[in-house]
C-alpha cells in the first residue's frame, strides 16, 4: 500500500472520519488494488466531506451517489479530471456496506441487502429514494420510491403525474391493504392510463361513462381481450378506493362499465414436461459439483431446493422464497407440513413429501454457521465478497431458469411452467385414480372448476364420473342449459340457485321438480350451486340408513351431475 498517496487524500480531515476512511481502505470491503480505492476515496471527497463519523446516513447516500454520475468528474492522480471506473463505482456499495457492519453514522432504512438491489445506482441517479411504509406517517415528499416491504423493493414513480393525481395515487399505494404491494406496483401503467384520460382542472377528479369507455378502447384496439379483462379488472379496486376517500366522483350506471368487458383474462397454463424438469435438476447437480468455490455451490444448492419446491408442492415461489425455519413442523412419522404465509392467509397449511423435509433438513444443517444470530429465514446465503446474508429472489430464479434452458434447448416457460407442472401433475393423477375432489382440492389449492379448466384435458362426462362417483349417461334432461349469462329476474332463482324458473306463472315449490321441468333454465354462471347441493347430496347420502331414500338421494345427485356436466361443456363450448 502506497501510505503517503493515501494520507495525502485524507489529510484535511477531522481525526475520527480520517480513521473511518483508514478502517475502511484496510477492511476486506475495500478493493485489493490500492490504486483503485484510492481513486475512489479522493472521488468521495471532492463530492461531500464528511463533518464527522456520524455524517453517515440513510440521506447522505443520496449526496454521495452523484460520484457515480457519467457527468461528475474529479481530478485524478495524473491531474487530468475524469469519471470514476465501474470498479471504482462498486466500493461506494462497499462503503456504505463497512458503515453499517462498524455501525458508523445514523442509519434507519439501510441495509445490505438493499444495497445489493439491481441498477440501484441507476435508480438513485435517477431520483429514487427508501421509503418504509407506515400509515401513521405523512406521505413521503420524493416523487420516486423504492417501497420497502417484507424484504423486497418495488419502486414507484409519481413524477409522472399532476400534483393533484400525484397526491391521489401515492395515497392509494400508501394505505391499500389489499391488493398486495407486489400487485399495485405491477399495474402502475394501468393507473396512469386511466388518470390520464381524466382532466386535472376538477377536484375531485369526476370520472364519466367517456373516460371509461376510452380505456377500455385503448386496450382492446391494441391488445387481445385477455389484456383488456386484465386492464379493467386493474382498476377497479383503484377506483373503489379513490371513491371512497373523496378524491374522485363516478356514478354508479359509469361505475358499473367497469364490470361489463365480456372477456375473461385467459390464465398462462403452460407447463414444463417432466423430462424437462428433471433436465433442469440435473444440469444444476452439475453445476454444484463442477462449483470449487462453497459460497457458491450453496446458492447453487438453494436454486436446486427452491425449484424442486415449486414444482413439487402447492406453494407459489412468493411463499417459497419468505419461508422460515420454524414454518418447518414434523407431526409424526412421515408426517410433515409447514405453516407459511399463502396468498390469502398467514399461515396455510401445506403438507410437503419426505423429500422435502430431506432439503430442508439439510439446508438447516449446511447453514448453521451462517445462523449464529438466530437468522430465521430458510433460503440465506452469504454474498461473495462480504460475510453479509441476503436471500435468494425470484430474479435469481428466473436467471438461473434462463440459462439452463438456453444451454440445454428447453423452451423456457418461467417460474409459471415450474408452477403449472406441479398443477397440472398433481390434477391428473386424481383424475386417473378415481378422482377425490376434496384432496384435489386441498392440494392445488383450487376449485375443481379452476383444475377442470386449466390443467386436465379429458370428457367432462368421464369427470364427473370419477369426481362424483355416479353414472349420468342415462340421465334425461327436462330443463335447459344455455352458454351465456341469463337474463331472467333474480328472484326466479330456484334450487339455490342452481337456475331459473322461466315461466311467470309457475306456483310448484317442489325441491326436485324444478330440475325436472321444462321451463328449468340454468348457465355455467351457476356452476358453484350444483357443486354446493351436491355436496349436501352427499352428506345426506352418508346419513341416511334407509335403503330406498337412499337410493332416492343417488338418483337427485346423478340428475344435479348431469345439469353440471352439461354446465361445463356448455361454458368449455363459450
Amino acid at each position: 500500500m502506497n501510505n503517503k498517496i493515501f494520507e495525502n487524500i485524507i489529510i484535511d480531515l477531522n481525526d475520527d472520519v480520517k480513521e473511518v476512511f483508514r478502517g475502511f481502505s484496510n477492511s476486506e470491503c475495500s478493493s485489493n488494488n490500492q490504486t483503485i480505492t484510492n481513486s475512489f476515496i479522493k472521488a468521495y471527497l471532492s463530492n461531500r466531506i464528511p463533518t464527522n463519523r456520524n455524517d453517515f446516513s440513510d440521506d447522505t447516500l443520496y449526496k454521495d451517489i452523484n460520484i457515480c454520475s457519467p457527468n461528475y468528474q474529479f481530478e485524478s492522480k495524473t491531474g487530468k479530471y475524469r469519471s470514476l471506473t465501474p470498479h471504482e463505482k462498486a466500493l461506494l456499495k462497499q462503503f456504505y456496506i463497512y458503515l453499517l457492519n462498524k455501525k458508523i453514522g445514523n442509519f434507519h432504512i439501510l441495509n445490505e441487502e438493499l444495497l445489493a438491489y439491481n441498477n440501484l445506482y441507476k435508480m438513485l441517479l435517477d431520483n429514487y429514494e427508501f421509503v418504509t411504509r407506515d400509515v401513521f406517517q405523512d406521505l413521503p415528499i420524493c416523487k420516486k420510491w423504492l417501497l420497502i416491504e417484507n424484504g423486497s423493493v418495488y419502486p414507484f414513480d409519481f413524477s409522472i403525474y399532476s400534483e393533484a393525481k400525484e397526491t391521489a395515487v401515492k395515497k392509494y399505494v400508501w394505505n391499500s391493504v389489499n391488493p398486495n404491494i407486489s400487485t399495485i406496483c405491477s399495474r402502475q401503467k394501468y393507473y396512469h392510463d386511466f388518470l390520464s384520460l381524466i382532466p386535472d382542472d376538477e377536484y375531485p377528479f369526476n370520472v364519466g361513462p367517456k373516460a371509461i369507455m376510452d380505456y377500455k378502447e385503448k386496450y382492446r384496439k391494441n391488445h387481445t381481450d385477455s389484456s383488456l379483462a386484465v386492464a379493467v379488472n386493474s382498476i377497479k379496486g383503484f377506483v373503489e378506493y379513490l371513491e371512497n376517500s373523496k378524491i374522485l366522483s363516478i356514478n354508479p350506471f359509469v361505475k358499473k362499465m367497469l364490470t361489463s368487458t365480456n372477456t375473461k383474462a385467459k390464465p398462462n397454463t403452460k407447463a414444463f414436461k417432466k423430462e424437462e424438469i428433471e433436465q433442469i435438476l440435473k444440469a444444476i447437480e452439475s453445476e454444484i459439483i463442477k462449483e470449487e468455490n462453497n459460497k457458491l455451490k450453496y446458492k447453487l444448492k438453494l436454486y436446486y431446493a427452491i425449484i424442486y419446491y415449486v414444482c413439487h408442492t402447492s406453494m407459489r415461489i412468493e411463499t417459497i422464497l419468505r419461508l422460515k425455519l420454524s414454518d418447518f413442523h414434523k407431526e409424526s412419522a412421515g408426517v410433515y407440513y409447514y405453516l407459511a404465509a399463502s396468498k390469502t392467509k398467514d399461515n396455510e397449511l401445506y403438507n410437503v413429501s419426505s423429500n422435502i423435509a430431506k432439503i430442508h433438513e439439510s439446508i438447516v444443517n449446511e447453514s448453521k454457521t451462517i445462523r449464529d444470530n438466530g437468522e430465521e429465514r430458510l433460503f440465506i446465503y452469504e454474498r461473495l465478497r462480504s460475510n453479509a446474508l441476503s436471500t435468494i429472489n425470484t430474479t435469481d430464479i428466473r436467471n438461473v431458469l434462463n440459462k439452463v434452458c438456453l444451454s440445454k434447448g428447453i423452451d423456457n416457460k418461467g417460474i409459471s411452467g415450474l408452477r403449472n407442472y406441479f398443477m397440472q401433475t398433481m390434477t391428473e393423477h386424481v383424475m386417473d385414480s378415481g378422482g377425490d375432489k376434496a384432496f384435489l382440492e386441498s392440494a392445488t389449492r383450487h376449485s375443481l372448476r379452476v383444475n377442470y379448466d386449466n390443467y386436465y384435458q379429458n370428457d367432462m362426462t368421464d369427470i364427473c364420473l370419477k369426481m362424483y362417483g355416479v353414472y349420468i349417461g342415462d340421465v334425461d334432461l327436462k330443463g335447459i342449459v344455455v352458454s351465456k349469462k341469463i337474463e331472467i329476474p333474480k328472484e326466479r332463482l330456484v334450487q339455490n340457485g342452481c337456475g331459473y324458473c322461466n315461466n311467470p306463472d309457475c306456483k310448484d315449490k317442489s325441491k326436485l321438480d324444478c330440475l325436472m321441468c321444462r321451463y328449468f333454465v340454468t348457465c355455467p354462471e351457476n356452476i358453484e350451486y350444483f357443486e354446493n347441493e351436491i355436496k349436501t347430496i352427499d352428506e345426506q347420502i352418508l346419513e341416511q340408513d334407509i335403503p330406498h331414500e337412499k337410493e332416492f338421494l343417488i338418483t337427485k345427485k346423478s340428475l344435479y351431475v348431469k345439469y353440471l356436466t352439461e354446465c361445463y361443456k356448455a361454458k368449455e363450448a363459450n
